[in-house]
């Protein structure tokens, strides 16, 4: 599981392999095996979601990402977990980084 979810440190925000790891960990929060693997993929999303928020960081930085006025870091990291997985309620995908922080 960490193989797939695992973000790599040279990709960028608008690699393919970021999206594919976003879809996996969202398989298995949808339909885990077990208790085990739903906990410990909720810690994964902790994970991403961190490290995407640096990525998006870095990326403003030096002037990758254009910055609008009223997105943070958090909120454009939702926006590529919404992209990434088909998703359209924004407050489901916090509530699951709310659960996740917990």
């Amino acid at each position: 599981m960490l193989d797939k979810t695992t973000l790599p440190d040279n990709a960028t925000l608008t690699d393919s392999r970021i999206a594919d790891a976003i879809r996996v960990l969202d398989n298995m929060i949808k339909c885990p095996e077990n208790n085990i693997t739903l906990r410990i993929s909720y810690v994964q999303l902790v994970q991403i979601m961190i490290c995407l928020k640096e990525k998006i960081r870095h990326g403003r930085r030096h002037r990758l990402i254009v910055s609008k006025r009223s997105q943070r870091d958090a909120t454009v990291a939702i926006n590529l977990y919404l992209s990434a997985t088909g998703r359209t309620d924004r407050e489901e995908v916090r509530e699951l980084t709310r659960l996740s922080n917990r």
